[in-house]
């Protein structure tokens, strides 16, 4: 979380002046303050309802944004991930004529070529 822990009046007048919008709803700086905010106050031990008597936002909003900036502070993100592909080894094949001769330690192309020369 920041430093920087706003006060109550500081909220107040941050909720007074903030253009809210119904669609985008507050700014994600001042519902950093009020998370901020709170957090500071249930670190001192205040209950949820103790906090929500004074706010200038509802409880719910506070409980929702600080849970939403704990999950972005939380949360690695992206990390760069390496892929190695690696390539599997030939299995030899071993062809196996009618008449019961054996040739092991084919590659496929060896014995695509054989079969090929042989009909």
């Amino acid at each position: 979380m920041s430093d920087v822990q706003p006060t109550l009046k500081q909220l107040v007048r941050l909720v007074k002046h903030e253009h809210f919008s119904p669609s985008r709803g507050y700014s994600l700086h001042l519902k950093q303050q009020v998370a901020n905010y709170v957090q500071a106050r249930r670190d001192e031990g205040l209950t949820w309802e103790q906090i929500g008597r004074d706010l200038p936002v509802s409880v719910n909003a506070a409980q929702r944004w600080r849970s939403e900036q704990r999950a972005r502070i939380d949360k690695p993100g992206f990390v760069p991930v390496q892929i190695e592909v690696s390539t599997p080894e030939p299995t030899p094949l071993c062809l196996t004529s009618p008449s019961g001769f054996r040739l092991t330690g084919l590659s496929l192309d060896e014995a695509a070529q054989l079969l090929t020369r042989l009909q």
